[in-house]
């Protein structure tokens, strides 16, 4: 459907379910309502309740087997995975969604190609310890080295979008007819010259998949896209270094490890910080706290934890008990309090939910 009229027709097939024939606004909705929908014969869905919004609905089960998402909770989550790739792989009750699992393989037929291609490459990032991307600019493509053996890493190797011959031992294009430091040493002059306008613009590079960071605010504690983290002022791995950025007589953060004994570890995610302060102000923003709590997004009325902003506004209007009645009960635990200050006291220790 090439003329604009008839993509913007309600009675478009690829704006319809395959299966019920239901219509819908977009192409992408349903897409997603297609992979849950109760007469797709293999739809992993199940008619429950779903653990963020609490309708029923098909939902789709997590690995964590105690909690249930519908198909427009999953894409949210997706949505702001897509945005942040910190995010995956997706979780729940601090079990992960592997590569294969029902869960992830929803997520892949639920997508455009566009969108599938960044996921599979965010996955593959997560699961994979050695990685290059392909040298060609037109193509970029994300490729793990895990399953080639040491003996066979010299190559040519082709890359699995492009075509390109490849080299795995120095992660760059085919050397025919010379050693890695060989054409290392050849290329280093256009490397140079890269490096050069890096450090002019006080950008620092991952040295273990080769992306370049800009930092526009914050510490010098980076992660990136591909999970190793590395300190913004000198490059080596976080910390490994003695750097100490100074500002108004005190030091803003440090970057030394501190000796095992002396640190202070976060009882959610279980990493390590130098100092009781640098804990408490992580522990308010610990996403994997905030994940097994219901999500980002609080109710100022009942404070109650919600994963995207839209599902704590329809609670809000529809069903916050603290909000519409002056019922101020525990979404955790269900137990009732005279006054709302009790509640948001309360909710800080109630731990109900979270032991799943």
């Amino acid at each position: 459907l090439r003329v604009k009229p008839q993509r913007a027709c309600p009675k478009n097939p690829a704006r319809s379910c395959p299966h019920c024939h239901e219509h819908f606004a977009s192409r992408a909705a349903a897409l997603v309502h297609a992979v849950f929908c109760h007469k797709n014969p293999k739809s992993p869905a199940e008619g429950v309740t779903c653990a963020a919004c609490c309708e029923e609905g098909q939902c789709i089960r997590f690995p964590c087997r105690a909690h249930h998402y519908c198909s427009d909770c999953l894409f949210e989550q997706i949505k702001v995975g897509l945005a942040d790739r910190s995010r995956f792989p997706l979780r729940c009750c601090g079990r992960e969604v592997e590569a294969g699992d029902p869960v992830d393989l929803a997520v892949a037929q639920m997508l455009s190609e566009s969108s599938k291609e960044k996921y599979q490459q965010a996955m593959l990032l997560k699961v994979s310890s050695k990685v290059m991307y392909c040298p060609q600019i037109a193509c970029g493509a994300l490729i793990a080295l895990d399953h080639i053996a040491s003996s066979q890493a010299s190559g040519p190797h082709g890359c699995p979008k492009c075509q390109q011959a490849l080299c795995f031992t120095c992660k760059s294009e085919w050397h025919a007819g010379m050693t890695c430091g060989h054409y290392q040493f050849m290329s280093a002059q256009n490397k140079d010259a890269i490096t050069k306008l890096c450090r002019q613009m006080n950008w620092m590079r991952c040295f273990e998949c080769g992306h370049v960071v800009e930092k526009s605010a914050g510490c010098n504690h980076i992660t990136c896209v591909c999970g190793n983290q590395f300190c913004y002022v000198c490059g080596k791995t976080w910390g490994t270094c003695a750097c100490q950025i100074i500002s108004a007589g005190h030091a803003l953060r440090h970057n030394r490890a501190p000796e095992v004994g002396t640190q202070h570890i976060c009882q959610w995610c279980r990493r390590p910080y130098p100092s009781e302060e640098e804990l408490e102000v992580h522990i308010r923003v610990c996403r994997v706290r905030l994940d097994r709590e219901g999500g980002e997004f609080e109710c100022p009325a009942c404070f109650s934890r919600f994963l995207t902003f839209d599902l704590m506004r329809r609670h809000r209007k529809d069903k916050c008990e603290a909000a519409k009645y002056g019922v101020f009960r525990c979404g955790l635990c269900k137990v009732t309090f005279e006054n709302k200050a009790i509640l948001k006291t309360h909710r800080r220790v109630c731990t109900q939910e979270l032991t799943c």
